[in-house]
């Protein structure tokens, strides 16, 4: 049987994990509403793994996947399972961090560097962002690109601020549940002690001495 402390952590752990699903939902609405700026990201200015709508894909992936990974190992109550959970989640944390923290700092100063760079070396490139930005002047299309960004920035802090926020609260509770007992430990036999009726009872096992006239006295009475 399953121990009661095992059980609470359980439940939490399935709740983490139905949140981490449930925070992904604003994440394909916002890749398709910004569809001309991840356009820009990937096509025009080649950001590849560094542009903004690659860690959000790489966000979405991983939050369903070990949001599952936790439920499903808190489940199956097997240690081996929970312990390559803390692993994958410990790595995953790291990265994740790492992320928050590009995107944070240097991610908008990036694109607007690659941006000014590939518009200065390509008039073709040029025309196809401002059509794409729907500007004119190098200017104007400087705003609504920082702009643009600015947006998609504070969103991705946010989902990936709770996300880590979330995965660190499964994996202490995780780790808490490596370490203590998830099942009850079976009750061995119960030995009752049984007092029988008759020679046993301590009356009978008394000895009494009898005097050896007695049957000589019975005997005369007799006669």
């Amino acid at each position: 049987m399953t121990t009661t402390a095992f059980k609470n952590l359980r439940a939490i752990i399935q709740l983490i994990s139905v949140l981490l699903i449930l925070i992904n939902i604003p994440i394909p609405a916002v890749l398709l509403y910004n569809t001309r700026f991840t356009t820009i990201e990937i096509d025009n200015l080649n950001l590849g793994y560094l542009s903004l709508s690659f860690l959000y894909k790489v966000l979405l992936i991983f939050n369903i996947t070990l949001g599952m990974f936790a439920s499903c190992g808190t489940n199956s109550k097997v240690k081996f399972y929970m312990r390559l959970y803390l692993f994958f989640t410990f790595l995953f944390m790291l990265g994740l961090i790492t992320y928050i923290l590009y995107v944070r700092n240097f991610y908008q100063n990036h694109l607007l560097t690659t941006y000014t760079t590939k518009t200065a070396l390509s008039v073709q490139q040029k025309v196809i962002m401002s059509s794409l930005l729907f500007c004119s002047t190098g200017i104007d299309c400087d705003k609504i690109l920082k702009e643009r960004s600015e947006l998609f920035i504070k969103i991705y802090l946010s989902i990936g601020s709770l996300s880590f926020i979330l995965h660190f609260i499964s994996f202490v509770l995780i780790k808490i549940a490596v370490n203590i007992s998830i099942e009850k430990p079976h009750e061995g036999p119960k030995f009752v002690t049984i007092t029988r009726a008759g020679m046993n009872t301590e009356s009978l096992r008394n000895k009494r001495v009898m005097n050896i006239e007695e049957p000589a006295v019975v005997q005369s009475c007799i006669i």
